[in-house]
């Protein structure tokens, strides 16, 4: 009889287990809610150490130190398409890019502090100017003329990626989602 009792007791146990929620993988949470690319934000995210946290502020800084060091490399690359071009109209638009992402990673720097000050207020208006540098530089070739270099635009696109994932932790924090 006790042994009866005793297996049903370890049958309850184990499907209540099973239908309890598991914490939250906030990846996916975060991403799964992005209007751009989710694989990619969900894949950019995982990558990056200190990622798989249980705390949602947490990987907001994680994921503004990411997204903080893929500037510096989209700016090594306007460098570089600045230099190779001979159409003065595109090393224009290339200067002004600069000044787009340079503004962004400054921005960026203000969100780290937004977010360990939980400001979260502060933190959604910041993120959105944040957003204006790389999307600044994408309209800054919407004439098509000269068209905006392909690298370019993808790298623009995956850093919009992630800004919108801060966007995404910052409007949660701040329980305006």
């Amino acid at each position: 009889m006790r042994v009866v009792l005793l297996k049903s007791i370890c049958v309850c146990l184990a499907i209540v287990s099973c239908t309890i929620p598991t914490r939250a993988d906030l990846v996916h949470d975060v991403c799964s809610k992005s209007n751009r690319d989710p694989n990619y934000c969900e894949e950019a995210i995982r990558s990056a150490p200190g990622s798989a946290t249980g705390d949602l502020a947490t990987l907001g800084q994680v994921v503004i130190n990411l997204t903080i060091s893929q500037v510096s490399p989209i700016e090594n690359l306007i460098f570089v398409l600045k230099r190779q071009s001979t159409d003065e109209k595109l090393k224009e638009r290339l200067s002004s890019c600069l000044e787009d992402f340079n503004d962004c990673r400054n921005d960026l720097n203000d969100c780290r502090g937004l977010l360990q000050a939980k400001d979260y207020s502060d933190l959604v208006f910041k993120v959105e100017a944040a957003e204006d540098g790389p999307d600044g530089c994408d309209t800054s070739f919407d004439d098509g003329v000269p068209p905006e270099p392909d690298q370019l635009k993808q790298a623009s696109a995956r850093i919009q990626v992630l800004i919108e994932a801060i966007n995404i932790i910052s409007e949660t924090l701040d329980g305006s989602v």
